[in-house]
């Protein structure tokens, strides 16, 4: 019975593909109405190498098949072929007619489905319902970054926050709140989840940033990401795992806007920090910084690295720095205030800022040494 299903759905999509001209020669070329341009992530056991193409083909010589994209992305889904990689490029590139056909069939489970079975086979896919988000896709060079759809704009009204039952997360409800924004907040202990249900605008939602499903489940339908996790010794694996779930579901979910904080210490400012500082917390950060960076080159990420952490009055007096050798204190309520003047600055897009407050006396800046502010306007 499963059989025949499959091979009417497929006959059903074959006579939309034919009509709509989606024919098997299209998938060389692309398309400028795609909602989401995904290329593949490239995984190390698997090298791409292998399938015979060293980059993502425009031309009429890529090959990716004898079906258009319509009917591929029904077989897929369906479970009766395999994805490889080079589909999963050609699929990315036609996600428009892909949206279109699982709405047209009212099969949204396909699209769940499909991304499963791409993120197995290793291609990274993220596909909308409608073509409501359009993209030209003639820029397109690497196939080592994953290309996320753009032209929201910098009005983001419903936001995602990883880490916002305490500490600067919190603070940074408070402030989304403040400027008009709606907010989604995982969380797992019942005292935040309570707490954050109370207020206004803001959806608090139980779940565990470790899981995946969690994340994706929390994010979907918000227009961007903010992540504060962090965890301390011996529960430092947040800081990798949980933060590269908030990536990859962003990636997935096609949210365009992600604005991630680590630690001043990370990555090019590793030399600013002593060696009494935490470095295997540092690394789980780093790790995850590197995903965003390298992966996501086409979202309009933003890291902030802030110095060190004190819960006290805010001064008012922070900033945000692209000098790496930067250092110093910062009150908890001055970060996440800069976080959210982050995400709606255009300025900080594709930026790792570190975040200090030089009117404060720390012990890793004993000289009181200053560095130039980043301009948010």
């Amino acid at each position: 019975m499963a059989r025949l299903f499959s091979l009417v759905l497929l006959a059903i999509a074959l006579v939309v593909s034919s009509v709509q001209g989606f024919a098997p020669s299209s998938l060389g070329g692309v398309s400028g109405g795609s909602n989401f341009v995904v290329s593949q992530r490239p995984r190390a056991a698997k090298p791409a190498a292998r399938t015979g193409k060293t980059s993502l083909q425009m031309g009429s010589q890529a090959k990716f098949g004898v079906f258009s994209p319509a009917v591929y992305v029904a077989k897929v889904a369906l479970g009766n072929d395999k994805l490889n990689k080079i589909r999963g490029q050609a699929i990315s590139l036609h996600s428009q007619y892909i949206g279109e056909f699982c709405q047209w069939a009212g099969a949204y489970h396909l699209r769940t489905r499909l991304i499963k079975k791409a993120k197995t086979n290793g291609a990274v896919s993220a596909f909308a319902p409608t073509a409501s988000f359009v993209q030209n896709t003639s820029h397109l060079q690497n196939q080592s970054t994953l290309f996320m759809v753009q032209g929201q704009g910098n009005s983001y009204k419903k936001v995602f926050v990883a880490g916002g039952s305490k500490g600067v997360g919190r603070l940074v409800v408070n402030k989304l709140l403040s400027s008009g924004h709606k907010v989604v907040a995982l969380v797992r202990n019942d005292e935040a989840f309570k707490e954050l249900s109370a207020l206004d605008d803001v959806t608090a939602i139980k779940g565990d940033a470790m899981e995946y499903k969690d994340v994706e489940g929390a994010m979907d339908g918000c227009d961007a990401a903010i992540s504060t996790l962090g965890g301390t010794p011996p529960e430092i694996s947040v800081d990798y795992v949980g933060n590269n779930n908030v990536i990859e579901a962003a990636g997935i979910l096609g949210v365009t806007r992600v604005v991630l904080v680590t630690s001043i210490g990370c990555g090019s400012s590793k030399e600013a920090t002593p060696p009494s500082v935490l470095k295997n917390v540092l690394a789980q950060k780093e790790k995850a910084e590197n995903v965003l960076i390298k992966y996501y080159t086409n979202m309009n990420w933003t890291i902030i690295r802030p110095g060190g952490l004190v819960s006290d009055t805010p001064t008012g007096k922070a900033i945000l720095t692209e000098d790496t050798s930067a250092i110093g204190s910062i009150r908890r309520d001055d970060v996440a205030d800069l976080v959210v003047k982050a995400l709606s600055s255009k300025n900080t897009e594709k930026k790792v800022l570190s975040a200090v407050d030089h009117t404060l006396e720390s012990t890793a800046n004993p000289e009181g040494r200053t560095a130039d502010a980043f301009i948010l306007a």
